[in-house]
């Protein structure tokens, strides 16, 4: 899809006819869609590109990134978003985002985050995806029906459809059942990034963190605290500064685990059983909490 297609697409969203693109050079750290680097005669961009049934993903990113702009997150803006030929394309400003990490900078941006709590209801306007996995948002006024049945209760649907073993199904299916009683019905609504692990995290050339790729709904501000301990985590520091801000209360690693099943379940249904250990280690811990 490199070539005039996107050249013709980029002049026209930028409203610089005279645009080239001069290079491209693919880039690694996204597990879902194609990256790269485009060398243009007005500086770098950045393309994410896929096949055309992407394009409802890319839409959603954008949504959300809209979304995180509004609260004043730092996130990257969207140049363009739509087909080039036989692809579906979404084109941002080059970030250069290998920079030392000021930690502590990114634990009050998620705080401050997760303080704009202007909605009563859980969800979102638009169903979006977590990964490729489509995300349910449908609006509700309790977080305890929201979570265990947007959130779990679809990953149950996928598991079962990939297979996973009867075993996980069942105590799945009970933790569903029974795992009201580790949530509250109405905690505080914050806008959550959604899928917010260290590969959606970078920091710039001065260490200003800035967040990318979100799956963004509105929910419980700790489902988002608790995925920045999954896949390689946060700094000590910068939970130091997220607590200075919105401390946590003394249950919270229940709800910690709770909310990481979720990602856990969809990184099995979407990647496979390298998963499932994990999985059965967290059902099993909060279906002892539990009783």
């Amino acid at each position: 899809m490199i070539g005039p297609a996107l050249s013709s697409a980029l002049q026209k969203a930028l409203g610089q006819p005279a645009l080239k693109i001069s290079k491209t050079q693919p880039i690694g750290g996204g597990d879902i869609a194609a990256a790269y680097r485009l060398e243009t005669s007005r500086g770098p961009l950045f393309l994410k590109s896929g096949p055309l049934s992407y394009r409802p993903l890319f839409e959603a990113e954008a949504d959300g990134l809209e979304a995180l702009a509004d609260t004043s997150t730092p996130v990257p803006r969207v140049i363009f978003l739509g087909k080039v030929d036989r692809y579906a394309a979404l084109v941002q400003p080059w970030q250069s985002l290998s920079g030392p990490p000021d930690w502590e900078r990114a634990g009050r941006m998620l705080a401050a985050l997760h303080s704009h709590q202007s909605a009563e209801h859980f969800g979102w306007r638009r169903d979006n995806f977590i990964g490729t996995t489509p995300q349910i948002n449908t609006p509700s006024h309790c977080w305890q029906h929201f979570f265990l049945n947007q959130r779990l209760g679809y990953q149950y649907g996928c598991a079962a459809s990939n297979r996973a073993p009867k075993g996980v199904l069942k105590k799945l299916d009970r933790l569903i059942e029974r795992g009201g009683v580790l949530l509250s019905s109405r905690p505080p609504v914050s806008l959550l990034h959604g899928d917010l692990w260290r590969g959606n995290i970078g920091f710039n050339e001065a260490g200003a963190p800035m967040l990318y790729d979100p799956a963004v709904y509105l929910g419980d501000s700790e489902a988002d605290l608790a995925m920045t301990g999954l896949f390689g985590g946060f700094s000590d520091r910068f939970y130091g500064a997220y607590r200075e801000l919105r401390p946590l209360p003394s249950d919270y690693r229940q709800r910690h685990t709770l909310y990481n099943l979720y990602h856990l379940l969809n990184h099995f249904n979407l990647f496979g059983t390298s998963y499932l250990s994990s999985v059965e280690h967290h059902l099993d811990w909060l279906l002892s909490e539990i009783g």
